[in-house]
């Protein structure tokens, strides 16, 4: 294409058509392979490395024991916890990293660790136990309300399974977002009864009372039995009326508490009725 004249006798030079439109090709086609680099290295979700020890469970050991005398409100779990780095991360994830699942099935939900249909608890804190940290101890709360509302299973006699897990991040979601530890399981039983006494006891091994003191017991009964309900009643009615699962969960584990006292007050106060009774009759 001929040189084209413009005023004062300057001559600019014309490109062609064909090598515009070629160029703005290849910028296009670089731009596309660009993004396409970038999509794809969002979808590969980070791991850690494969260098890295592994999630080691210590306590409870596997099929353990434990004689607990119901209702657990709280229980440690021990595991060997390594500061690790997933790829890509700029910086190791600590211990707050972890924390422990307890349920009552062995069934494995879609982010590998155990299904959160049969969890019984949740985990409180999870701090390190030793100078590396290298090795670290949650503690697990059984019973109050999960975030949407419904509340946790109680730790009552049976079989229970738990592992340690550490958290990843991961895109695109759904799971598998985490890094799970072995399964174990552990059997809460109730403590043996203890074994009557062999030497027999008399009637005359017992101090008698007088009516006044049977009837100072009775009362002393009756008013631990006054305060144990009307505390009951009071957290009862405060964890209803709480805006946060946190007030909800400390005033029912004060209700609960107080609804055993109760219990056990009847009983004194029972026993002390009893002892009116014989005190003052023969008298």
């Amino acid at each position: 294409m001929p040189p084209k004249r413009s005023g004062a006798g300057r001559v600019t030079a014309v490109r062609p058509v064909a090598t515009t439109r070629r160029r703005r090709e290849e910028v296009a086609i670089k731009s596309r392979i660009g993004f396409a680099l970038l999509l794809g290295a969002m979808l590969i979700p980070p791991t850690a490395n494969a260098a890295e020890p592994p999630i080691e469970n210590l306590s409870p050991g596997n099929g353990a024991q434990i004689p607990v005398t119901p209702p657990i409100v709280t229980m440690d779990f021990d595991f060997v916890c390594p500061r690790f780095q997933p790829s890509g991360a700029t910086s190791p994830f600590e211990s707050m990293s972890y924390s422990v699942t307890v349920a009552t099935s062995p069934e494995l939900g879609p982010d590998g660790r155990l299904a959160k249909a049969f969890t019984v608890g949740y985990t409180r804190s999870t701090h390190p136990t030793n100078a590396a940290e290298t090795e670290c101890k949650s503690e697990v709360v059984f019973g109050g309300y999960r975030t949407d509302g419904t509340t946790y299973g109680e730790l009552a006699p049976g079989t229970y399974y738990w592992d340690a897990s550490r958290g990843i991040s991961c895109f695109p979601e759904p799971e598998p977002c985490s890094e799970v530890g072995p399964i174990w399981s552990f059997t809460v039983v109730v403590p043996a009864a203890p074994s009557p006494p062999t030497e027999e006891v008399n009637e005359e091994d017992f101090v008698p009372i007088s009516c006044a003191q049977a009837h100072s017991a009775r009362a002393t009964a009756q008013q631990r039995l006054i305060v144990a309900q009307r505390v009951m009643r009071r957290r009862f009615r405060r964890a209803q009326e709480a805006h946060s699962n946190s007030a909800r969960r400390q005033d029912l584990r004060i209700a609960r508490r107080n609804q055993r006292r109760v219990s056990q007050a009847r009983v004194e106060r029972g026993e002390a009725t009893k002892a009116v009774r014989q005190a003052c009759v023969s008298s």
